[in-house]
């Protein structure tokens, strides 16, 4: 995409526009390059990690790398599945970032997080919730995605907006 909008920008007919014609065409071109990642995360948990996640720190959007990669294809395969690596490789993150594309592609699941102690699956929910009511491109991605109106959103359960009724919470 980069690649098409430095040909567009080089072309003797473009460079011609008046200035505020060129930046409309780039501003455009941004939108419609943005609706497209948009629509392709909607479909794929890579995408949608690498548009949706950030960095705990900095702030910006993942980069994912092989091993996640992987991760979120045996995700998408397997009914069960350990994942098992070092601290501080992504593991939650990954974990998180599958189970709000999870539900925002079908908000009707029930997912439990299990982990090692409460405090970190508190911290999961936290992270869940946070990213869901607070992530502009979560939002833009999942519009439909949301707290539930009648349903608890707490630390220890969540729930979604559900196209049917449910006794259990989405998370």
């Amino acid at each position: 995409e980069r690649d098409r909008l430095v040909q567009l920008v080089q072309r003797r007919g473009f460079r011609l526009l008046p200035i505020k014609d060129q930046e409309a065409t780039l501003d455009l071109y941004d939108e419609v390059y943005e609706e497209s990642v948009v629509r392709q995360a909607r479909l794929d948990p890579v995408v949608f990690a690498e548009y949706c996640m950030t960095d705990v720190e900095s702030g910006v959007p993942i980069k994912l790398c092989d091993m996640h990669i992987k991760w979120q294809r045996l995700l998408g395969t397997q009914k069960q599945l350990v994942l098992i690596g070092p601290r501080e490789h992504g593991k939650s993150t990954m974990v998180v970032s599958r189970i709000i594309w999870e539900l925002g592609n079908n908000t009707n699941l029930r997912i439990k997080i299990v982990s090692n102690n409460d405090a970190n699956a508190i911290k999961r929910v936290t992270a869940i919730r946070r990213y869901i009511t607070s992530n502009e491109r979560v939002k833009r991605v999942f519009p439909w995605l949301k707290p539930a109106k009648d349903g608890e959103w707490g630390q220890k359960r969540i729930y979604v907006e559900r196209s049917r009724n449910m006794v259990d919470p989405s998370v």
